[in-house]
């Protein structure tokens, strides 16, 4: 399984700063790592988050709930996540407006981590 690293992320977020507007820099480092190796954990040696699906939708609302960056914190989640399943051979095909209503939902806690796995596997995906 390919994942995304510290400086993927960073590149990532840069990126969109650049071409939508925003504020460049992080935050808090300690909150992007953790928000990065999260889908990663384990306890007693077994995975936390078993899948690939259970690990992107981590990535995504920990760089959500985590706000490491100064702007674009939304952006960033939603692309990298997009990126790390990507990069693991899946293609997310959305509604653009779905997509952003979910996530300004996450945002606010109105929705959490487990409505944002069900939108990934109700998504329609290609691999």
């Amino acid at each position: 399984m390919k994942v995304l690293t510290q400086k993927n992320v960073e590149f990532l977020h840069n990126s969109l700063i650049k071409k939508f507007g925003g504020i460049s820099g992080i935050r808090d480092v300690g909150a992007l790592e953790s928000a990065i190796k999260s889908p990663f954990q384990t306890f007693d040696g077994a995975e936390l988050f078993k899948n690939i699906f259970e690990k992107a939708a981590r990535l995504g609302f920990g760089i959500l709930q985590n706000h490491p960056f100064l702007d674009g914190n939304k952006r960033t989640a939603l692309h990298s996540m997009s990126v790390f399943l990507l990069a693991n051979d899946i293609e997310l095909s959305y509604n653009d407006s779905e997509i952003v209503k979910l996530v300004y939902d996450i945002a606010s806690g109105k929705a959490g981590e487990s409505e944002l796995l069900e939108w990934i596997l109700k998504s329609d995906w290609d691999w």
